[in-house]
């Protein structure tokens, strides 16, 4: 546990971070909090043997302890990027492992639906279920974005079908891990390749239409601020990935105007998904049409920020501020 700034007047505002210590965005976000504020930041899983989480009952209410720390009074929480559980080395037998996690998984769960009356940045559930990107794209559409005609599925057959009818596509990985080694970008791909698609059944993939860029926006949402960048992107050989700029050092990006209907856009479906921060990659195709690709309902912006100028850190703190009025 790390816990900065104590005030003697009335009660400080407290900030709850739940994060990886060494998270870069953080100090993005800390150093535009008031002398006001104090917050705590924890890694829960790799905490594990020692300030671990204990849920004290007593019979009318619940206190959550962070080693012998009380976390009481949280008027705001941030769920970034904590540790996760398969990174952790747990020091017991193999024929505990599957056990230990499980357990490990319902014990801090709980977490993360605690503090009902604090602001959250964003709720956990909202957050999950933003991940799908069938649901993604369902709300997308309602909120009147237009996009790609898209196939997520581990059907060979389908995914053939869908390749030849659109002649030339991209495929994308939905894995949050990738094998040692290797970086699975977003690949074109055509009709007239050589593909092997059995493999789909193990590892569903997801394919679109293939839309020719002219630039690309990556739109980060925080509460109502929209900050807009273009993404300046070398040439990428078989990938469809801004990404692959961070691998080669060919990444830049400037800080774009985006229309108010489209800034509209953006918020609601952030707000129509529950969350308060969401990173939003859309494609401008040659005709000036702007295409919704997906969202990133806890995705990284500091490199935006970095790159830019933007403050999107300063906004993300008056975010996680805004209850500070109530605080008492």
């Amino acid at each position: 546990m790390t816990l900065h700034r104590m005030t003697s007047h009335n009660r400080a505002t407290h900030i709850l971070i739940i994060s990886a210590h060494d998270d870069a965005h953080i100090q993005f976000v800390t150093k535009h909090f008031p002398e006001s504020v104090e917050y705590t930041i924890i890694d829960p899983f790799k905490s594990i043997g020692g300030k671990d989480i204990s849920y004290d009952f007593d019979g009318l209410r619940m206190c959550i302890y962070y080693g012998e720390q009380p976390l009481t009074g949280i008027d705001s929480v941030w769920f970034r990027k904590p540790t996760q559980l398969d990174q952790i080395k747990l020091e017991v037998p193999d024929s505990y492992l599957a056990y230990t996690q499980s357990t490990l998984r319902r014990h801090l769960a709980p977490l993360y639906r605690h503090w009902h009356d604090a602001q959250w940045v964003s709720p956990y559930e909202s957050i999950v279920q933003a991940e799908s990107k069938p649901y993604q794209l369902e709300i997308a559409a309602k909120v009147g974005f237009v996009l790609p005609d898209t196939l997520i599925t581990g059907s060979s057959s389908r995914a053939q079908r869908f390749v030849a009818k659109h002649g030339t596509c991209v495929v994308k990985s939905q894995a949050a891990r990738f094998p040692a080694g290797r970086t699975m970008m977003t690949r074109v791909i055509s009709a007239e390749d050589n593909l092997l698609y059995e493999g789909l059944s193990v590892d569903p993939m997801i394919f679109q239409q293939y839309i020719e860029p002219d630039h690309e926006l990556r739109v980060t949402v925080v509460g109502d601020a929209v900050f807009a960048a273009k993404i300046i992107a070398a040439d990428q050989g078989p990938f469809r990935d801004w990404r692959y700029g961070h691998v080669d050092g060919t990444f830049k990006a400037t800080a774009a105007t985006i229309d108010a209907d489209l800034q509209t856009k953006c918020v609601q479906l952030t707000k129509h998904m529950g969350l308060s921060y969401g990173a939003i990659d859309l494609i401008v195709d040659k005709n000036g049409k702007t295409w919704f690709l997906e969202i990133n309902p806890n995705g990284q912006w500091a490199f935006i920020e970095e790159a830019t100028g933007q403050p999107i850190g300063k906004a993300m703190a008056e975010l996680l501020c805004k209850n500070a009025k109530n605080a008492s």
